[in-house]
């Protein structure tokens, strides 16, 4: 029951099930807020029941919606309204009529960007280019989630009403001692995500052809779809190759993974690619990221430093950055005290309360 004496902070967002980013970050948001002092009311848009639904048209998508919009009509007594903007084209218009009945509700309200390629969906059509527009102008504020994502809305956006606040890994992570490897022990190199295509598993399975000898390297992939045909090429490629599979993991059973591993690889080219929660993780693991330059990810990897960054995600190109890695434990060593350094500084949970305090407090006031 929500406290009445409270300052209440409303969000748009989806909770999960699917476990991806931006509805694990709807979590996050919800006790950041209340750690801050607000009273957090979470709406979910819960269309997707698994990763892969995610974009697709369903039936009971657009029942759902018809509910979401009562929900959304009730946060007329929040003080401010955060909304996780999207811009895939259905639920992007889910979005502009979520933002309607806030700006008629009076109330004040934050587009909360998780996404990219606001450009491409305005670009479209004349019809969708107009609505881009008025989506972004609007709410007060328009967070995204790094520099390099902010060129995104920026013809749209005044820069005085763009923040920008990073992701954050959960608070219990961020205090994992770190001890120096040897170079005689099996490197444990790590892909984990939802297995959509674009992510990239099928390149980083076959990067194992291109390892040689000189390294002892184990691959995992971490992760599951519904797409069996997509699930058989990752299994045939795989074949006579140290590679295993283990499926979905999450909590406690997915950071000991990560624990254990040496190396993380996330070779994605999704279009919508923004800043992706699970690197944020392996960073906060000590696990140095190969990774693409989609999205915000080069705001996050530094290439050489705590990663590398591949123009190029092929599978040569991955196996050639996994042996540049792992070949030198003392190259290895730095990698990784410089990943768990980043993820500290700069995506703890403490650092992102601290961001939506400052937020917060200058549009509505202390809670």
């Amino acid at each position: 029951m929500a406290d009445n004496s409270r300052v209440t902070i409303g969000i748009v967002g989806q909770l999960p099930p699917p476990h991806h980013g931006s509805a694990v970050m709807t979590q996050r948001l919800a006790q950041a807020i209340s750690d801050i002092g607000y009273e957090a009311r979470v709406v979910s848009r819960d269309f997707s029941s698994s990763a892969d639904e995610v974009g697709q048209f369903k039936l009971q998508k657009l029942r759902r919606a018809i509910g979401l919009m009562r929900e959304v009509g009730a946060l007329r007594s929040t003080r401010a309204c955060v909304v996780f903007g999207t811009n895939r084209r259905g639920s992007f218009l889910i979005d502009c009529v979520i933002l309607a009945i806030l700006r008629k509700k009076r109330v004040r309200t934050i587009n909360y960007i998780h996404t990219q390629g606001y450009k491409q969906l305005a670009e479209s059509s004349r019809t969708l280019a107009k609505l881009v527009k008025w989506f972004l102008a609007q709410p007060e504020l328009n967070i995204v989630l790094s520099p390099r994502l902010a060129q995104d809305i920026r013809p749209w956006v005044e820069e005085r009403r763009i923040a920008i606040i990073p992701n954050c890994v959960a608070p219990s992570n961020g205090d994992i001692e770190l001890d120096d490897q040897d170079a005689s022990c099996t490197r444990e190199v790590l892909f984990l995500s939802n297995l959509l295509p674009e992510k990239g598993a099928l390149a980083f399975v076959q990067s194992a052809a291109y390892i040689g000898p000189e390294v002892k390297v184990r691959l995992t992939v971490a992760g599951d779809t519904e797409e069996l045909s997509y699930k058989a090429r990752l299994y045939g490629a795989a074949r006579s190759h140290p590679v295993s599979f283990v499926g979905s993991v999450y909590g406690a059973e997915k950071d000991s993974l990560m624990r254990r591993s040496h190396l993380f690889v996330f070779p994605t080219t999704y279009r919508y690619e923004a800043q992706p929660l699970v690197i944020l993780e392996a960073l906060a693991a000590g696990l140095p990221v190969i990774s693409s330059d989609a999205g915000g990810i080069p705001d996050i990897i530094e290439d050489g430093v705590n990663g590398r960054i591949l123009s190029d995600v092929g599978p040569e190109e991955i196996a050639r950055a996994i042996l540049d890695v792992l070949q030198d434990s003392g190259k290895l060593n730095v990698m990784r005290q410089n990943a768990k350094r980043s993820a500290v500084d700069r995506y703890s949970f403490a650092a992102y309360v601290k961001n939506w305090r400052r937020v917060l407090t200058s549009l509505v006031g202390e809670p």
